[in-house]
């Protein structure tokens, strides 16, 4: 009997121990487990709040001019009046697609047009052929995201481009007598341009910083009296760019 009762106490004694054993490491478990989920918390609550800022989208642009519309320089273009085709070429266009890394390319062609004038010494006859023009350039999403949660009345530049456009034309004007004096000429321009976000209102301005010199250059004909003389034909003009585009 009393070896029984010996038994029992060192089995009671033993499970005693395994018992506050376990306990310990609980306990231990508990504290080590408690940083790591707190640290989980606040990563949830830091993505969560990341994901409710979300970038802007950029994926394309949209030509826009409020003082001559597209409507207006199609008027223009059927009564036979001068327009400036490279806006006529961006409005026909719609858009320039913008890609996931801020890359634009463009390309298009103008209708060209024909001016007849005339007065009492004479007619002026000017011909302006399709225009080519081209635009590439890259805008840095970057940059434009943060100018657009800066939302400042202010002016950024968010990247470049390039601008080239390319045509053939010709001038001539007739005389009473049936005399004339005749250019015909080509003109290549490029020019490098800043790509600007005007906060207010929201639009992407791409710009040449002011203007600029571009060159036309051919054949100049004349004749007087049925003699006529051809020489290097040679002029300059201004040319100031500034395209508005809405983003979408």
């Amino acid at each position: 009997m009393n070896d029984i009762n010996a038994l029992s106490r060192r089995l009671y004694a033993f499970l005693c121990t395994v018992f506050l054993l376990a306990a310990v490491f609980g306990l231990a478990s508990c504290k080590n487990e408690s940083p790591q989920s707190s640290s989980s918390v606040e990563a949830s609550k830091t993505d969560a709040k990341q994901e409710s800022v979300q970038s802007p989208t950029l994926s394309s642009l949209t030509y826009t001019n409020d003082s001559a519309p597209f409507d207006y320089q199609k008027r223009m273009l059927a009564e036979g009046r001068s327009i400036q085709q490279y806006e006529y070429v961006l409005f026909e266009a719609g858009s320039i697609p913008v890609d996931s890394q801020g890359n634009m390319a463009f390309s298009g062609t103008g209708p060209g047009f024909t001016l007849n004038n005339q007065n009492s010494t004479g007619t002026t006859v000017t011909v302006e052929k399709p225009m080519q023009v081209k635009i590439v350039g890259a805008i840095d999403l970057d940059k434009y995201s943060l100018a657009v949660a800066e939302g400042k009345n202010s002016t950024t530049v968010i990247g470049k481009a390039t601008y080239q456009h390319s045509l053939e034309g010709s001038r001539k004007v007739t005389f009473s007598r049936g005399d004339f004096e005749m250019s015909e000429y080509k003109q290549d321009v490029e020019r490098e341009l800043d790509i600007l976000y005007i906060a207010n209102p929201a639009r992407i301005k791409l710009s040449s910083g002011g203007p600029f010199e571009v060159q036309k250059i051919g054949t100049g004909i004349t004749s007087y009296s049925g003699q006529e003389e051809t020489s290097e034909y040679r002029s300059s003009d201004n040319m100031t760019l500034y395209l508005e585009f809405s983003v979408h």
